[in-house]
């Protein structure tokens, strides 16, 4: 488990059971902007929201996984 703040933008995490991808946008108020894998929808986190890291694979053409990120 890490705060938000320890992210880099692009990383995906997992918050209340749902996947989120965080991007480089901000507000002055320390929130950060993210997108659900699940639906797409936008939600607004602050720097101490507690989330799991979760890394992305995918597989390429001699379906071997690799990582994204």
């Amino acid at each position: 488990m890490k705060y938000l703040e320890e992210l880099r933008h692009g990383d995906c995490f997992k918050y209340n059971e749902t996947f989120f991808v965080l991007t480089s946008d901000f507000k002055n108020n320390h929130t950060k902007l993210c997108y659900s894998l699940i639906d797409g929808n936008s939600k607004w986190f602050s720097d101490d929201t507690i989330v799991d890291l979760c890394p992305m694979f995918t597989t390429n053409e001699d379906n071997q996984i690799i990582p994204i990120k």
